[in-house]
This record gives C-alpha cells, sequence and structure tokens, in this order.
C-alpha cells in the first residue's frame, strides 16, 4: 500500500521524484565521513529549529560530519538553503529517511553507522528506534 501512496505522490507532486530511491534506502549517497552525527529534522520547522544545535555539535565534534535527514522536500530545501556553507565544506550532508519500515531502517544505519541520533519531531518510528536500539545508536 505505501509502495502506491509513494507512486501516486510522485507524480501527483513532481519534486518527491527527486531523490525518492533514499525513501527506500536504495541508491544512499556516500556518506562524506566515516565518523558521522545524524539529525532527523523532518520538515521545515524542525530543520530551522536544529540549527544552533547543528552548529554546536560541528564545533564540539570537528572530527565528525552531520548527517541531516528529512521526510519533506521542503526540509531538505530549508536544510540545503541554512548550512549551504557546511554541505559545501563536507561538514553537513543530507539524505531523506527511509519509510519506517525494518528493513529500511536497517539498511539505512547500517550504510551510514552514525554514532547518535537527535530526531527533532514527536513522531514515533517504532522500526527505526528498534533498529538504533540494536545497533547500539
Amino acid at each position: 500500500m505505501l509502495w502506491l501512496w509513494d507512486r501516486w505522490r510522485s507524480y501527483s507532486q513532481t519534486i518527491y521524484k527527486n531523490h525518492n530511491q533514499e525513501r527506500w534506502a536504495k541508491l544512499l549517497p556516500i556518506p562524506v565521513h566515516n565518523s558521522m552525527i545524524w539529525i532527523h529534522a523532518v520538515s521545515v520547522g524542525e530543520t530551522q529549529a536544529c540549527a544552533p544545535l547543528l552548529r554546536s555539535l560541528i564545533e564540539h565534534y570537528p572530527k565528525d560530519a552531520i548527517l541531516l535527514t528529512h521526510m519533506t522536500p521542503s526540509g531538505r530545501d530549508t536544510g540545503a538553503s541554512l548550512f549551504a556553507t557546511e554541505i559545501s565544506l563536507q561538514k553537513v550532508q543530507q539524505c531523506y529517511l527511509p519509510y519506517d519500515i525494518a528493513r529500511l531502517s536497517h539498511r539505512f544505519l547500517k550504510h551510514f553507522t552514525p554514532k547518535f541520533a537527535v530526531i527533532m519531531e514527536t513522531e514515533i518510528w517504532p522500526n527505526l528506534v528498534a533498529n538504533c536500539r540494536e545497533l547500539s545508536i
């Protein structure tokens, strides 16, 4: 069912086609750094709210990069705008967070292997949380 909804959304709102494979944990970008801290900011508000935290993490963890994930194109665009300098310096990398399906979450976490995660949202992601616990993230 999710697959059909995703297909419909991609065709009705073409911006959802961009990077759509990331939502299925396929064609994930190559990590810009071997040590990453992960911040999940679903959309615009969460992305804006995480800015001071993200910059503080860069300052306090200079040997690490930040993986910034989103669920919406507007959140991703906001992150690209807010953190353009950090992205160009490869201190921040953006990606869509895959749908909350256990195998997709697991594939995503194994690919990026973040040191720890900060989730800037009150939504519950049960499979993601379970996989973080399993992988000690």
